[in-house]
């Protein structure tokens, strides 16, 4: 007689602590090495023009600095600083929704850094997972990851890129639980 072995399924939200009513889901930021590898190119050529620019202004007399220079300079400081922390949160930023009878929290997490928006459940609707699309732009196709979102006012928020709609199915129904919401149709 042979046995069969069944593995135990992996929970479909492993990312959830449901602790004193509260659901808190937290997701690492999904890591495309394209993406990454294209930022770091932007970053070697950020650093190769900021040093031939300070080079150039350390050279210039100081009665002879043209307000070109000084401006190039700051776009350049501005330009690095969001490529650098564009670098950081594709590789380090974490997402997490804490959902509970009082309000839902969204926030974005770098390393001990935090974004956080609140919102009143009752406030929230039409909580969604949208599937990836591709959308034909002037530009060519764009293609949009899946995402969890949900409308607050007028506004869209959109959380989670490449959430799988199993887990999205999950997490819905979780959040509205600890919200108390019904399931919206």
């Amino acid at each position: 007689m042979s046995t069969v072995n069944f593995q135990k399924p992996e929970p479909v939200l492993a990312n959830a602590e449901f602790r004193n009513g509260e659901l808190r889901y937290f997701r690492k930021n999904p890591r495309n090495i394209i993406h990454s590898l294209f930022v770091l190119l932007c970053l070697g050529i950020w650093a190769q023009q900021t040093y031939s620019a300070v080079r150039a202004t350390l050279a210039t007399p100081l009665g002879k600095l043209s307000s070109g220079m000084l401006f190039g300079l700051v776009f350049l400081a501005l330009f690095g600083g969001l490529v650098i922390s564009t670098l950081i949160w594709s590789l380090f930023g974490t997402q997490s929704l804490t959902a509970s009878l009082a309000k839902l929290t969204y926030t974005k997490h770098v390393g001990p850094f935090k974004w956080s928006r609140h919102f009143r459940p009752d406030t929230v609707q039409n909580l969604r997972w949208l599937d990836s699309v591709t959308v034909k732009g002037a530009e060519g196709p764009e293609r949009t990851e899946s995402s969890l979102r949900f409308d607050h006012g007028s506004k869209t928020i959109t959380a989670f890129a490449g959430i799988t709609e199993p887990e999205s199915v999950a997490l819905i129904e979780a959040l509205n639980k600890a919200m108390g919401k019904k399931r919206e149709i």
